[in-house]
């Protein structure tokens, strides 16, 4: 899984002459590389598909109605900050509209899987802190 965080700026130059950037908005953007089993299909294409199979993602991308997915993951770093040892977990929370999909099958034998990427809507929780788990 990969995110890009991009906070955009509009350039201009101020009153004074010097340059000056804008808010403009953000282009967040996110790319998932999934290992292919059956189970991450429907035997339906439609509304009635299992909502947690890519199927279903599919579907309501196809319908121009998208879905959004709630990525969550915590992590241990190396050390915290100055190099304590409390304080090395990392929560990340993302609301995410999956819009493309690439599958690929394996070369050689490998297993089959399919890229899963589009766009970030927020970021819901980037934290520091002393646990992996989620705040509320």
């Amino acid at each position: 899984m990969s995110f890009n965080i991009q906070f955009n700026r509009a350039e201009h130059y101020d009153d004074a002459g010097l340059k000056a950037v804008d808010p403009a908005g953000h282009s967040h953007s996110f790319t998932m590389d999934i290992k292919l089993t059956s189970d991450l299909w429907d035997n339906v294409f439609s509304e009635s598909s299992d909502k947690q199979t890519l199927s279903y993602w599919i579907f309501r991308n196809s319908i121009n109605q998208p879905i959004q997915v709630i990525f969550v993951t915590s992590f241990t770093t190396l050390s915290g900050p100055a190099g304590s040892s409390t304080e090395d977990d990392v929560n990340l929370k993302f609301v995410l509209d999956p819009s493309k999909f690439t599958p690929s099958l394996g070369a050689s034998g490998g297993s089959p899987s399919i890229t899963v990427s589009g766009t970030v809507v927020s970021i819901t929780n980037a934290l520091r802190g002393t646990t992996t788990e989620q705040a509320v």
